[in-house]
């Protein structure tokens, strides 16, 4: 006669099953110790976070640098958690901006992270630009020239005209808006100038 011992197939199925009721209670454990805006879905997160950040306007001032403070902000939110730096890094939405005044690196990253999608570019003036750890009009242009044709914005802030014509000498065909301030002492700042209605596809050849 045989005798078939079924204990320690028992034995392994119940260690099973409390491994898997142990991992269960893992991740609720986990999710519970999330704060509710990290459980949003991640269209919901992206506007969200969307909605913390200053909101870029190109009219030129003095006191005041709109667009390297959105790019501070950014830079903020995104060490706030792992899967906030994931999804901003990987949304271009968040990047389309570069500026002058933030490091070479930090444009660099912008630029790749933007995809394919419009930009805004940035040039604030600088007294000292290398002393300043800035670039030069010269300098900056060199490191977005190759996106001149995902232009949709710029607002340049010069002190010489002379700074300028590299910036307009060729086409950018997807530009809608040019704002220019002047440095000088006693020079009147512009509005920002909408060509053609700021839609380009007012252009007929």
């Amino acid at each position: 006669m045989t005798h078939t011992n079924s204990e320690p197939t028992e034995s392994r199925s119940n260690d099973d099953v409390i491994s898997i009721e142990h991992h269960r209670a893992s991740i609720l454990q986990t999710e519970s110790t999330r704060p509710p805006i990290s459980r949003l879905p991640t269209e919901l997160l992206i506007s969200t976070l969307h909605l913390t950040l200053p909101k870029i306007d190109l009219e030129p001032t003095y006191e005041m640098d709109p667009s390297r403070l959105y790019m501070q902000m950014l830079y903020n939110i995104r060490q706030v958690a792992k899967q906030w730096q994931q999804v901003i890094d990987g949304t271009p939405s968040f990047w389309t901006i570069i500026v002058s005044t933030m490091p070479l690196h930090v444009n660099n990253a912008a630029i790749m992270r933007s995809g394919s999608l419009p930009l805004i570019i940035v040039y604030k003036y600088a007294d000292q630009p290398n002393e300043e750890g800035l670039p030069s009009p010269e300098e900056f242009l060199q490191t977005i020239l190759h996106t001149r044709s995902r232009w949709s914005a710029v607002t340049l802030d010069f002190r010489d005209d002379k700074d300028m014509s590299g910036y307009l000498a060729d086409p950018a065909p997807l530009l809608q808006t040019i704002a220019i301030r002047s440095s000088l002492k006693g020079e009147v700042d512009t509005e920002p100038l909408d060509l053609l209605g700021g839609h380009p596809n007012n252009i007929r050849n």
